[in-house]
C-alpha cells in the first residue's frame, strides 16, 4: 500500500496483518480522488479509516484537516505509525478510537467529504447516513463518498446518489443531500 500523489507519493504505509482490514486499492484510489479534486481548504472525514490509506492520501493532496477515525485500536496504532513515519504535521489531523455512533456525538463542525467504508456486510451505511444528516455532518455544498460491495443497495431517504463506479467487486458511490 502506498500514497499515490500529493506530498507523500510514492511512500509506502503499514497495514494491519490478516484480513481485519480492506485497504482501498490504488486504482480505487486514484479514481475517487480524481473525481474530489483540489482539497484544498477542504475538510475530510474518514469514518472507518483502518490504517489510514485514505485519509493519508487526502492529507497528502493537502487537505485542510482530516479526521481519522476507526473502532479497532490496533489500526489505530498502524495510523499513527503511517503518520509519524510520514512526519505529517499534528495540527493536520486528528485522531479517534470510537464506534461510528460515539464520534458523530463528539465531533463538532461540518466537513467537506465524509468517506464511509465499513466492513462489508455490516449493514452499517444507512444508519451511517442517517446520523449524518441528524448530526448536520456534511456541509451543504459537501460530499460523501461510500465504498461498498458492487451488490450493496444504497437506497436511502436522506441522500442522493450523484454517480457510481465499479470496480471489480467494488462500487464507489458519490452522494450529496
Amino acid at each position: 500500500m502506498r500514497v499515490i500523489s500529493g506530498e507523500y507519493r510514492s511512500r509506502k504505509l503499514k497495514t494491519l496483518e490478516g484480513l481485519d482490514t480492506r485497504p482501498t486499492l490504488d486504482k480505487v484510489k486514484g479514481a475517487i480522488f480524481n473525481h474530489l479534486g483540489n482539497l484544498c481548504d477542504k475538510s475530510f472525514l474518514d469514518v472507518f479509516c483502518g490504517c489510514g490509506n485514505i485519509g493519508i492520501e487526502a492529507v497528502s493532496r493537502n487537505s485542510e484537516q482530516v479526521v481519522f477515525n476507526d473502532n479497532n485500536p490496533e489500526a489505530i496504532e498502524v495510523l499513527r505509525e503511517n503518520l509519524n513515519t510520514l512526519k505529517v504535521e499534528s495540527d493536520r489531523y486528528r485522531i479517534f478510537c470510537l464506534s461510528y455512533q460515539e464520534l458523530f456525538k463528539r465531533i463538532d463542525g461540518q466537513f467537506d467529504f465524509i468517506y464511509l467504508d465499513p466492513p462489508f456486510a455490516c449493514d452499517l451505511f444507512l444508519p451511517c447516513l442517517q446520523l449524518i444528516k441528524e448530526k448536520e455532518i456534511l456541509r451543504s455544498e459537501g460530499e460523501i463518498i461510500i465504498e461498498s460491495e458492487v451488490a450493496e443497495v444504497l437506497n436511502n431517504p436522506w441522500f442522493v446518489i450523484r454517480k457510481e463506479a465499479i470496480y471489480g467487486r467494488i462500487k464507489i458511490s458519490y452522494c450529496s443531500l
